[in-house]
């Protein structure tokens, strides 16, 4: 049985730190928004969290920050070499950047707002189970993009219930590492303390994106 856990609660309020009071509160944080900036990649075909019809799978993952907004796009994959392709999620919205994290090294807290969540198919094998968990409300067809950000998918809870994942942030030489708790993303209180995802390294995009105009994009002022 096909299981997907919550994943980054693309997920993904607006960036501006809370923590300008002070020159020394501003120069005691180990990145700023500015830092996260750019087109960031995974670097290997990670281990999913994730498990179709009793199987490991695998992952690739895609951030495009800027100093406000985030776009995740996330690909599953049947194969350890990331070769073929189950199906892939898109989503994002507004960031917040928070206080340094005491149990991580180089380490904040990070919330992101879910403004959209779609998901499209790349595997005939995959149709039924999007049917099955009445994800989306049009049938599914293959490499077809539908949104899922009303209704939710298997375990993804729909963005009116959970708007906001909150998670970490790691930034040092290895790259931008995320930490966060699948089964308690969506509770202020069950944020991860470590990162535990692999690192994603900052890259040339291929294709860039303008995120303000984004279907994930919403300005402070349309808050």
């Amino acid at each position: 049985m096909f299981k997907l856990k919550q994943m980054l609660v693309v997920p993904f309020a607006a960036l501006s730190t809370t923590f300008t009071s002070s020159a020394f509160a501003q120069s005691s944080l180990p990145f700023s928004p500015e830092d996260l900036v750019g087109h960031w990649v995974s670097t290997i075909c990670e281990v999913a969290p994730l498990t179709f019809n009793g199987q490991t799978i695998y992952a690739k993952r895609i951030f495009d920050f800027s100093e406000t907004n985030w776009i995740m796009r996330y690909t599953v994959y049947a194969d350890h070499k990331c070769a073929n392709p189950l199906f892939s999620l898109r989503q994002g919205g507004l960031y917040q950047l928070g206080p340094t994290v005491s149990t991580a090294l180089s380490a904040r807290e990070l919330n992101f707002d879910i403004a959209s969540v779609h998901l499209t198919p790349d595997d005939p094998s995959f149709l039924p189970v999007l049917q099955d968990a009445n994800c989306g409300i049009a049938p599914w067809q293959l490499g077809i993009q539908q949104d899922v950000g009303s209704t939710g998918c298997i375990s993804n809870q729909p963005i009116s219930i959970c708007p906001t994942t909150y998670e970490i942030v790691q930034l040092d030489r290895a790259g931008l590492r995320i930490g966060i708790n699948e089964e308690t993303a969506c509770d202020p209180n069950g944020r991860a303390t470590v990162p535990n995802r692999p690192p994603v390294r900052k890259r040339p995009p291929i294709d860039p994106l303008d995120l303000s105009k984004s279907d994930n994009y919403r300005s402070r002022n349309e808050e």
